[in-house]
């Protein structure tokens, strides 16, 4: 455990005094990608262990059992933006360590982008014209176990957008760690964009999205049939939030996603949590080597968010 803090209070010492660039650039690709994490809050990064690990901490591939597929399907935000996600994974060994390899595809799209232009019959500015705009993130990782108690893993994302008639593209890392305190215990750490991700437009603007660090815990207590588990991730950004973050000082900010799972043996699944302080609720179904699990998450301002995903077992 000791271990796990100085390395999260590492990166965000040495990111922190360093990291520049524009604010809110790698927005579009926080919505999450599987339902199971949204009904947490989003808190998954100590609890990752199946394809979708490649996207919230790549070194949960190394808990992935056999070859697994996963597709999620959003409707955010009122149907404001659609999202869609699919990943899939593979074990194999890293040397004499075993591990797993995943990929994953993440799309995030929409309409009603207003072009405005100024008219010098009215003096006034009037909309010209109506755009779409979608964002690529193509995810390429692998997890293995470093002992019985530590995984680590690495994800390499290219990123692709289209903006109201701009296109651009860029390159990022993220790296991510867990660590069994005891086995019913685990932490975990993912350190996102860790060499600022950058964004590169045809117009010649570039953008820089800004290192994060997550950190987090799951604890599970199993009983006969059933198992519960509590969940919770602090996300640590350092843009200058300030008022738009939960906390925040100076620079640094921190935003919190928690949530609980009752689970009866790996048949029926019922959670609830909070994310950034949004009540969020989810449910999901085992079958075999099938899991489906459906999310909802409440917005006061921009309407709720009903989210969908299907995991196999090939």
């Amino acid at each position: 455990m000791r271990r796990v803090l100085c390395l999260a209070i590492s990166i965000a010492i040495v990111i922190g005094p360093h990291a520049w660039g524009a604010k809110y650039a790698g927005e579009s690709f926080k919505l999450g990608a599987s339902a199971r994490p949204l009904g947490f809050g989003g808190a998954y990064v100590a609890l990752a262990s199946d394809p979708s690990s490649v996207y919230y901490n790549p070194a949960g591939l190394a808990q992935v059992t056999g070859t697994q597929l996963l597709f999620l399907h959003s409707e955010a935000f009122g149907s404001l933006i659609n999202q869609d996600f699919v990943a899939y994974s593979h074990p194999m060994n890293f040397g004499d360590r075993p591990g797993a390899l995943g990929i994953g595809l993440y799309r995030l799209g929409g309409g009603g982008i207003l072009l405005t232009g100024w008219n010098a019959d009215s003096s006034r500015l009037m909309v010209k014209s109506e755009a779409s705009h979608y964002d690529y993130l193509l995810q390429l990782g692998g997890g293995y176990k470093v002992n019985e108690r530590w995984r680590a893993g690495g994800s390499a994302k290219v990123i692709l957008r289209s903006l109201a008639g701009n296109s651009a593209w860029g390159l990022g890392l993220d790296l991510g760690a867990q660590y069994d305190v005891f086995p019913a215990l685990t932490l975990g750490l993912t350190a996102a964009d860790i060499t600022s991700s950058f964004i590169s437009y045809d117009n010649g603007t570039k953008e820089s999205i800004l290192p994060s660090v997550k950190l987090g815990g799951v604890y599970s207590y199993r009983h006969q049939w059933f198992t519960a588990r509590v969940v919770a991730d602090g996300e640590f950004l350092f843009e200058g939030r300030d008022k738009a973050a939960q906390m925040s000082l100076g620079a640094v900010s921190l935003d919190t996603h928690w949530g609980g799972e009752l689970a009866y043996e790996n048949l029926v699944f019922f959670r609830a949590g909070s994310d950034i302080g949004r009540l969020t609720l989810g449910v999901g179904v085992g079958f075999n080597r099938f899991r489906l699990d459906a999310a909802f998450m409440d917005h006061k301002d921009l309407d709720n968010t009903y989210r969908l995903s299907f995991n196999i077992a090939l």
